[in-house]
C-alpha cells in the first residue's frame, strides 16, 4: 500500500506541470533529479518498470552527442529532449537490452532502441496511466528526416503561405535586381570560358596572373605565340630576351590542339649580375580554331620567371630548375 502511494506520488509530480509551460523540460528534469534511482510501474509492458533517472543513469553516460543525435537527427524537425528514465532488460535490439525513455518539448514521449526512436506515449500523463506502445505508433529511422520529399510532400510544401511568400519575395529582389545580377552572370560566365580548354580541363581557381597580363596570348592557332603585355613587362622582357637562346622548338599537330614547346637557357657568357636565374621550360597548347572558336591557352598554376629583382613574368611554365 505504502509503495503503491509512493509510486502515485512520484506520477504526480512528474504531471503537474503540461507541455504548455514554457518550463516543461526544465520541471521533468527536477522530478528527475529527485527520483533518481527509483522505479515506477508501467501498464505497458506489464513487468517492465521504468528506472527514473537521467542521460548519465543509462549506458549512454557523459555521451551528450547521443542525446544531441536524438533531437537532431530522426524527427522531421529538430525537438529538444531530457532522458527520463530507462526499462532494463527489456527484449529490443537496444544496446545492452535498455530501452532509454525521453520526454520530448512537444510532449511526447520517446523510447530509444538502436538507432531507431519510437514515439511510445502521448504525454506524461499517457505514459504513466496507459504504459509505452513498442514498437511506437511512430518510428523514425536515423537520418529519416534528410530523406529526399515525394513528389506529394514536394506539392504539399509548395502549398504553405510561407512558402509562397518567401517564393514572392525572392522574385521581387530579383526583378529589382535584375540589371546587377545579370551582370554578374555574364562576368561569371566570362571568366569560366576564358579558364576551359578543349581538353575540358580547368585552370585552379587560385592561381594569379601578374596584372595587365592579357589571358588570351593567341590570334590564331598557326601564328606565333604574342606576349601582350603593359610597358614595363615589356621592357623587362626586351631586357631578359637577349640572355636566352632557343635551343629546341617543337611542334606536334592533333586534330584542333597543336603543341608547341619552346626550351630556353641563360648563354654560358651570360653575365654574373644577370637578371635570370632560372632556366624555363615551356609547354603551351593552341586550340581552334574551331567553327569560330577563339583559340586559348592551357595555364600552368606554377607558371612564372624570377628574376634577380623578384619581377614575376608568367609564361605557362610547367618546369624549372636553377640556373647557377
Amino acid at each position: 500500500m505504502t509503495r503503491n502511494k509512493s509510486a502515485c506520488s512520484r506520477i504526480q509530480d512528474f504531471c503537474s506541470f503540461g507541455k504548455e509551460s514554457p518550463n516543461y523540460l526544465d520541471h521533468v528534469s527536477e522530478q528527475v533529479d529527485k527520483y533518481r534511482g527509483q522505479t515506477v510501474p508501467l501498464e505497458k509492458p506489464a513487468g517492465y518498470p521504468m528506472r527514473i533517472g537521467g542521460l548519465d543513469d543509462t549506458i549512454y553516460a557523459e555521451m551528450e552527442d547521443e542525446l544531441e543525435a536524438w533531437e537532431d537527427f530522426y524527427l522531421p524537425e529538430r525537438v529538444e529532449m531530457r532522458v527520463i528514465g530507462a526499462i532494463d532488460m527489456f527484449p529490443s535490439l537496444a544496446v545492452g537490452l535498455q530501452l532509454i525513455i525521453l520526454a520530448g518539448k512537444d510532449g511526447n514521449i520517446y523510447a530509444y532502441e538502436n538507432e531507431v526512436l519510437h514515439q511510445v506515449a502521448d504525454s506524461l500523463q499517457d505514459l504513466f496511466q496507459k504504459g509505452i506502445e513498442f514498437p511506437g505508433t511512430k518510428v523514425y529511422n536515423y537520418g529519416e528526416c534528410f530523406a529526399p520529399m515525394t513528389e506529394e510532400e514536394y506539392d504539399e510544401l509548395m502549398q504553405d503561405e510561407e512558402v509562397k511568400k518567401m517564393k514572392e519575395e525572392t522574385r521581387e529582389s530579383i526583378k529589382s535586381n535584375e540589371a546587377e545580377f545579370l551582370s554578374i552572370l555574364a562576368r561569371i560566365e566570362e571568366k569560366e570560358n576564358a579558364e576551359k580548354v578543349a581538353s575540358n580541363k580547368i585552370v585552379p581557381s587560385d592561381h594569379h596572373r601578374p596584372k595587365n597580363v592579357v589571358v588570351q596570348l593567341w590570334k590564331h592557332a598557326d601564328e606565333s605565340f604574342i606576349f601582350h603585355l603593359s610597358d614595363d613587362y615589356y621592357e623587362m622582357w626586351c631586357k631578359i630576351f637577349p640572355l636566352l637562346r632557343p635551343t629546341c622548338e617543337e611542334l606536334e599537330s592533333n586534330g584542333t590542339c597543336r603543341k608547341l614547346r619552346c626550351r630556353f637557357r641563360a648563354l654560358p657568357c651570360a653575365p654574373c649580375d644577370s637578371p635570370l636565374e632560372y632556366i624555363l621550360i615551356f609547354d603551351v597548347y593552341v586550340f581552334g580554331p574551331e567553327k569560330g572558336i577563339v583559340p586559348q591557352l592551357q595555364w600552368h598554376p606554377n607558371s612564372c620567371m624570377l628574376t634577380a629583382n623578384a619581377d614575376i613574368f608568367e609564361a605557362c611554365s610547367i618546369n624549372y630548375q636553377r640556373v647557377c
